[in-house]
């Protein structure tokens, strides 16, 4: 009985819509995350590989962490006192090196599939995988509802660290496990100033969060999979849009939010949306910066347009709302709805940006003394029908993560086409270019529009 059990705690905002979204629902395989790291010439033993996750295991309480949702309340969550390293090794050198990464595919679909069971734990699982004496891959499958992307970056440099060394790395910042974290949310200040901003800041709010494009009327919402599309900016674009951000007073964060913002605008011929937008959920307690676990919450960004508008002033406004969301950035979306009286059916948002200035391999790898010979990618996959993910210092990587069933195969590939494109003109812009005036289509497209616009037979 889940009243028999000692020292629960409640979740956190993100992690409640996370665990209904897919493990309570028929769609196990949403907000699973696979982090895999290759050891492409270096011999990990067994004893390493076990030895490793059970240390991990052991310090960080969220590797340890069990959920309840079914037949209580409200869902709750508990740091078990069991050490469990539910590692496995699997042989795979009988396969043939150019099958390998077939095989990979195959074996990470499955293992998605499979899900993550929160309620009987732990919340996650690794498999190494070994090629040959020295060539393997782990594949570390972690629910996200207990670890954001940050987490997980902090949990495999541990693990790397161990390997290279025989023990963890220590810790010299403030060691506030998520037990705390969770704890401490529930002892906030009053909400008073935060009903206050929310009430101000969704005033008018109407439709600003539902995707409306052409052809989804015409699609009826199925079970599918996500899709991906990624592409990559140039180093010296990514120069330019850094100095046009902090030019306007933002910074690329906001750049990207804003021309994601109008992209969705445009192609839905609106003069506002809302987009969430991913918060680090860190602000909201002290001494959290090497804390382990989801901290992340998501929430409603809004993105005004006008003719007029200046590229400068859309991003300082930007810049302005995401600095004074950072107070309550823990604050669940059900009450920023009360708050904003804004219908229960009534998206908030339907696309999400995530912007991360180091990408899993730096977070991971760093410069560390074996990095040339390892590499890590990091798999995700989403509910929501769009959700655009920035990565990267020197050179942007962008992800765009979308529902085919809302979604269609057709459509995407143009949005992120006409998000490269307005990307390029931001960078060739200054903060006084009017946003009217910044081109995402290209020049193809402009040539089939004048065709279009121009009469049959000359007047």
């Amino acid at each position: 009985m889940i009243q028999d059990i000692p020292n629960t705690f409640p979740l956190t905002p993100m992690q409640v819509g996370m665990l209904y979204e897919g493990a309570g629902s028929d769609r196990p395989w949403i907000n699973i995350e696979q982090a895999v790291l290759y050891f492409d010439d270096e011999v990990i033993s067994d004893a390493d590989y076990q030895d490793g996750w059970t240390a991990l295991a052991e310090r960080h309480d969220v590797l340890r962490l069990r959920m309840a949702w079914t037949g209580v309340t409200t869902p709750v969550q508990w740091v078990s006192d069991d050490v469990i390293a539910p590692v496995q090794i699997l042989d795979w050198c009988e396969i043939a090196e150019s099958d390998r990464q077939d095989a990979l595919n195959k074996f990470l679909q499955q293992d998605r599939l499979q899900g993550v069971d929160l309620e009987a734990g732990p919340g996650w699982r690794v498999n190494l995988i070994r090629f040959g004496a020295r060539a393997s891959a782990m594949v570390v499958t972690l629910h996200h509802a207990i670890v954001d992307g940050r987490s997980i970056g902090l949990i495999l440099r541990e693990f790397l660290t161990f390997t290279d060394t025989g023990s963890l790395p220590s810790s010299e910042l403030p060691d506030v496990g998520f037990r705390a974290f969770c704890t401490a949310l529930t002892k906030a200040p009053d909400t008073t100033e935060a009903a206050a901003y929310y009430r101000n800041y969704l005033v008018d709010f109407d439709d600003a969060g539902t995707l409306n494009f052409p052809d989804m009327a015409a699609r009826a919402p199925v079970q599918s999979r996500q899709k991906q599309l990624h592409h990559a900016l140039s180093q010296s674009l990514t120069e330019q849009l850094d100095r046009v951000a902090v030019s306007s007073g933002g910074t690329m964060a906001n750049l990207i939010q804003a021309a994601w913002g109008m992209v969705l605008a445009r192609w839905q011929g609106r003069d506002e949306v809302a987009i969430g937008t991913v918060r680090t959920g860190r602000h909201a307690v002290a001494d959290t910066k090497a804390t382990v676990g989801c901290l992340i919450n998501s929430l409603p960004l809004r993105i005004k347009l006008s003719q007029d508008l200046t590229l400068g002033a859309l991003i300082a406004k930007v810049r302005q709302d995401t600095v004074a969301l950072q107070p309550f950035e823990q604050a669940p979306l059900s009450d920023l709805r009360s708050w904003g009286a804004v219908n229960g059916r009534q998206p908030l948002f339907s696309s999400i940006v995530m912007f991360e200035r180091a990408g899993m391999e730096q977070l991971v790898l760093g410069c560390g003394p074996q990095s040339s010979s390892r590499r890590v990618e990091l798999h995700e996959e989403g509910g929501l029908p769009l959700s655009l993910a920035v990565y990267g210092e020197t050179a942007l990587k962008i992800m765009l993560e979308y529902d085919p069933s809302q979604v269609s195969s057709e459509l995407a590939p143009r949005l992120i086409d006409h998000l490269n494109q307005l990307l390029a003109a931001m960078a060739k812009a200054t903060p006084e270019t009017r946003t009217g005036d910044l081109e995402m289509l290209s020049a193809e497209e402009q040539q089939e529009l004048r065709k279009l616009s121009s009469p049959d037979q000359p007047l």
